[in-house]
Formats: structure tokens, C-alpha cells, sequence
């Protein structure tokens, strides 16, 4: 039940991003040379749901531990890119409020899971 509240808290997150034009994929997709803030803010979003995925196919709580981890990390690096698209305007104060929230839920949603025997 936990796995799926994640992954539907990733899913969200997602669409959510992809909603805005100056930071969708569909815009990196377009561009010949894409900016590297956006390209990053992506490549964090994929592991962070690759690693999402990992943890619901893990052969023991260490391993599930250690994708959820990672998982966390990656998305304090998005976090840490919208945040950075807030400062340079690709994306606005109520845009950017709301991803961030998103973010948070989808951390918070991963460290519940943890095992605590694990931290």
C-alpha cells in the first residue's frame, strides 16, 4: 500500500513538472541544446523514480533501505533544481511553491517507509 501511495506521489510530481512548458520534458525534447538545469532536474526525476521502483522489487529490507535512500537523495537534488528554476524565472513563486510541496510529500512518503531497524 505504501509502494503505491510513492509511486503515485512520483507520478504526480511528474505530471506536475511536465505541465510547465519552460521545464516539461516535452520542451527538453525540443531543444537543440538543452539547458543543463532542466536536463538535470530530469535526469534526478528518473533515477528518483527508477530508484521508487527498485525499492517495490527489493529481495530484503536492506536493499529496499538502500532504494528508498537513494531515492530521497535524488529528490532533494530535484528540490534542489526547482529551486534553482525559481531564482533564474523559468518558473513562478506559485509554480514553484507547489512542486516543492510535491517534492516534500513524495520524500516524506519514502522516509515513512523506512524500516527503522535500517537508519
Amino acid at each position: 500500500m505504501g509502494e503505491d501511495l510513492q509511486e503515485q506521489s512520483l507520478s504526480e510530481l511528474i505530471a506536475a513538472i511536465n505541465e510547465i512548458p519552460a521545464i516539461s520534458a516535452d520542451g527538453l525534447k525540443n531543444a537543440m541544446f538543452p539547458d543543463d538545469l532542466i536536463a538535470s532536474l530530469h535526469n534526478h526525476l528518473g533515477n528518483a523514480n527508477q530508484f521508487v521502483s527498485s525499492s517495490k522489487e527489493a529481495m530484503n529490507g536492506a536493499e529496499q533501505f538502500m532504494a528508498q535512500e537513494s531515492a530521497q537523495k535524488e529528490l532533494g537534488e530535484v528540490d534542489s533544481d526547482l529551486f534553482k528554476d525559481h531564482q533564474t524565472h523559468l518558473i513562478s513563486d506559485a509554480e514553484y511553491n507547489r512542486l516543492a510541496a510535491k517534492v516534500r510529500r513524495a520524500i516524506e512518503l519514502l522516509s515513512d517507509a523506512e524500516d527503522p531497524e535500517y537508519t
